[in-house]
């Protein structure tokens, strides 16, 4: 692909006025000297612009306490991690060109040199060392530590080279890594400064190497980014200045894309139909990995009781979720999303078939054969706050009278960090290896198990396929611990969801990617 550009430096016409003084028949003309004409100045090319669509406020810019998509949306364009996905979804170099496994305890990673940070510092091992210590030190209380649990030392070999010392084998690293939950690399010298005075949290400003750097957030409005002069990747990004549009409600996000004041958004399945005769808009649907899912309090009566988490998932037509929340547009999944290299357990192999009865009985086994009360935490935004309303449809077929509470992502986000909740609705998405689903959501004492489940032969298991490198082998550990998920049963996974896509036809080179990433897709989008 390329980028037109219109050609403003056409050749300027040179003009010279000579004067000639007509001497007496024999005198020669006087020789006339003509300036010489000065090179036309250049006109530099108009800035570019473009103006895109969020679904929900990020909230933070801190990559190491962001916990969920919408900071992730925000800070990926500022921020790069030591390694990254391609549009497939495959790990490759980023910060880091090159990598070496000298053991099955070692990893080194060689830093590319020239790196420069949004205030034109040079990235070094010192930031890549600070980044990582600080996602692990449990004083940060980062969801994203236990990505990275294996690494108990971080060292500098020189100044772009950086060490990694297990006390297990880490197989995931590279994947983990590529996520950007976690492992973007801040400048070190700045975020000391940001987090002086025991501050915790970095909430409304960046300083990344990525190809854009933060110049605005107006939290609940719009954050505006502006193109990374000397970002290390040459001719990208190709837009100069973009904002980021908060626009929680689809509707609004399609209104905005037919009146052509947005340049992109996501959509849903039913959002995508009222603009297939659009013809200022490039709509787009690919197989997606989003996974909703609803969330039991298990530190709370009655979800800490076995039985009573069981009679829910009994209870649950998931293919009604599916069909009503996101336009059928999807797939059964179990605790790895379907179609996930062969990591997946098979949808004819879940035990999905809906018994209303049998989930009452063991209501009545666990102590509540006239059901119950409880509240159930929803979240205002497509497709989750329709989750919670199919949800709490079915939890009422079976006895268990609901209290739904449909709340914006902010305030969502301080509740389920609290764990200050019944059950909730949330959602999972893609981490490319599995470990990165299997491993921080469920493993005891995790900052990211939000269900509070702990099964020390469910932890067992986590151990050993992070330190299985034979594929077969770990596929099959992998596949064990989620039968142990699904007959525990710390939540409900319904399904993944399709994803959608919409452009405006001025944006051009627009390929959407595997992952629900935007930052590699992003730099390659320009403006006609």
């Amino acid at each position: 692909m390329f980028d037109k550009k219109l050609d403003w430096r056409k050749f300027l016409g040179l003009v010279a006025v000579v004067a000639a003084v007509t001497a007496a028949v024999s005198c020669a003309p006087p020789q006339v000297a003509v300036p010489e004409a000065e090179a036309p100045a250049e006109v530099p090319a108009p800035r570019t612009s473009a103006v895109f669509a969020t679904q929900s406020d990020p909230v933070t810019f801190d990559p190491q306490k962001c916990a969920g998509l919408a900071c992730l949306w925000a800070y990926e364009h500022v921020y790069e991690s030591l390694t990254r996905f391609d549009l497939g979804g495959n790990a490759e170099p980023c910060l880091a060109e090159s990598w070496e496994n000298p053991d099955p305890l070692t990893w080194i990673f060689h830093l590319r040199q020239g790196v420069k940070f949004h205030n034109g510092e040079e990235l070094t091992a010192e930031d890549v060392k600070f980044s990582m210590d600080r996602v692990l030190d449990p004083e940060t209380a980062s969801s994203y530590r236990t990505f990275f649990e294996p690494i108990v030392e971080v060292n500098i070999i020189d100044d772009y080279t950086v060490e990694f010392k297990m006390d297990k084998p880490f197989v995931s690293i590279l994947n983990n890594m590529a996520s950007d939950l976690g492992a973007p690399i801040l400048n070190k010298e700045w975020a000391e400064e940001q987090l002086a005075g025991g501050v915790q949290e970095i909430t409304g400003d960046a300083m990344g190497t990525g190809p854009y750097k933060l110049v605005e957030y107006v939290p609940g409005d719009y954050f505006k980014l502006e193109k990374h002069e000397d970002y290390w990747e040459e001719g990208k990004p190709k837009i100069d200045d973009v904002t980021w549009k908060v626009i929680l409600d689809t509707t609004a996000r399609v209104e905005a894309l037919r009146a052509g004041t947005i340049d992109f958004a996501q959509l849903d399945a039913e959002s995508v139909k009222l603009l297939e005769d659009a013809e200022n808009v490039t709509t787009y649907t690919v197989a997606g990995t989003g996974m909703p899912v609803l969330i039991f309090n298990m530190r709370r009566e009655p979800w800490s009781d076995k039985r009573v988490r069981q009679a829910v998932a009994m209870g649950t037509d998931r293919q009604e979720v599916i069909n009503k929340a996101w336009g059928g547009q999807g797939f059964l999944t179990g605790p790895v999303m379907t179609g996930w290299g062969d990591w997946y357990i098979p949808v004819e192999e879940l035990p999905y078939e809906v018994d209303i009865e049998g989930a009452k009985a063991l209501l009545a086994e666990a102590g509540y054969p006239d059901g119950f009360e409880t509240d159930l935490l929803g979240l205002d935004m497509s497709p989750y706050a329709d989750v919670g309303v199919v949800a709490q449809a079915q939890l009422e077929k079976i006895g268990i009278k609901t209290n739904l509470k449909q709340t914006e992502f902010g305030a969502w986000l301080d509740l389920i960090q609290a764990f200050d909740y019944e059950v909730h609705v949330n959602g999972y998405g893609f981490g490319i290896d599995p470990d990165a689903v299997l491993g921080r959501s469920y493993i005891c004492d995790s900052e990211g198990n939000f269900p509070g489940y702990c099964n020390p032969e469910y932890d067992e298991l986590r151990d050993q396929e992070l330190a299985e490198s034979d594929p077969a082998k770990r596929t099959e550990i992998l596949l064990e611990m989620q039968r142990i998920l699904v007959d525990d049963a710390p939540m409900i996974w319904y399904g993944t969801m399709n994803d959608f896509y919409a452009t405006s036809k001025r944006l051009q080179g627009y390929e959407p990617s595997f992952t629900p990433q935007r930052r590699e897709p992003m730099k390659d989008v320009y403006v006609e």
